[in-house]
């Protein structure tokens, strides 16, 4: 499915896909693409997805004059073409349960920077594929800068590419993951 189209970009591109929720943070999202644009940073930021908070984070780009760097893709049937077509997956939430759209965003070979999540964390300590940052926008454009910085970006680009899903591990991971925070 992820080669069912391309989508072309105009800059390197970080990607998001989520529901458009409180929990899912796209205002850090926002607001670090400012401190990036500030900062004179070319890139784009995709957002594929739609719920209860579309109009608000609409609104905050506009309000940002990040128009050029921030697209809203709306709810997509085949989110896949994004993500294979991004170069860097972002997770800004405050939290997750398994976080699917990480894996599948390893699966499709991108890197992750994503905010302190056990489970997310758990998946790029494992296997060494991405960047956990605090859940703040100033945290959040630091690590996106670092993946703008080629030398780094080539780094952890190799580690993604030798990503391969090991479902024993994972799902031994999660039930780990599970018991010990059902012993808190």
């Amino acid at each position: 499915l992820s080669k069912e189209k391309r989508i072309e970009k105009k800059a390197f591109t970080f990607v998001n896909v989520s529901r458009m929720r409180n929990e899912k943070r796209h205002d850090l999202l926002i607001d670090a693409c400012k401190i990036l644009k500030d900062q004179g940073f070319k890139f784009q930021m995709w957002l594929v997805g739609d719920g209860e908070n579309y109009t608000k984070i609409a609104q905050k780009v506009k309000e940002l004059e990040l128009e050029s760097e921030v697209t809203l893709w709306g709810i997509q049937e085949n989110p896949y073409p994004f993500i294979a077509s991004a170069d860097c997956f972002v997770l800004s939430s405050d939290y997750e349960g398994q976080s699917l759209v990480v894996l599948e965003a390893l699966i499709l070979k991108k890197p992750i920077i994503s905010t302190q999540i056990p489970v997310v964390e758990k998946i790029i300590a494992n296997n060494n594929c991405g960047i956990i940052c605090e859940h703040n926008a100033k945290s959040l454009a630091n690590e996106m800068v670092l993946m703008l910085n080629k030398k780094n970006f080539d780094e952890i680009n190799k580690k993604v590419m030798n990503f391969k899903l090991n479902c024993d591990n994972l799902f031994k991971d999660c039930l780990l993951y599970t018991s010990d925070a059902a012993d808190d």
